[in-house]
């Protein structure tokens, strides 16, 4: 196993860990609304624990994401991926105010923040 497929293995088990410890093992699903346009209203986000996975939907077409971070937040999670957008990097928050950020691949300044429910 490569060095890559190994942190990403550790990463996704880390991440079941944490949620199977507070009973969140089961995908967790936001509706987000759009402020710049980048996906339809309402869109879809989803977290997959199990395979450390972000999912966007929107009008039948999913984008997937692999999840390289997640930490405890105020009651909530902090679950960043990276990828396929423009190589953006996808911050997606649960705790209130609900939303999601999307960063730029190189100057990691947020462009666009949509808010979820």
């Amino acid at each position: 196993m490569t060095k890559v497929n190994l942190a990403a293995a550790s990463l996704a088990v880390a991440t079941a860990v944490v949620f199977l410890n507070s009973a969140q093992a089961r995908p967790l699903t936001l509706l987000c609304r759009h402020s710049d346009n980048l996906y339809a209203v309402p869109y879809a986000v989803s977290y997959f624990p199990l395979s450390s996975t972000l999912a966007i939907t929107d009008n039948g077409r999913t984008d997937e994401y692999g999840v390289e971070d997640i930490t405890r937040d105020n009651g909530g999670y902090i679950i960043q991926a990276y990828g396929k957008l423009l190589n953006a990097r996808i911050t997606l928050i649960t705790s209130v105010p609900r939303q999601i950020l999307y960063s730029g691949a190189f100057t990691n300044d947020v462009f666009a923040i949509d808010y979820c429910r």
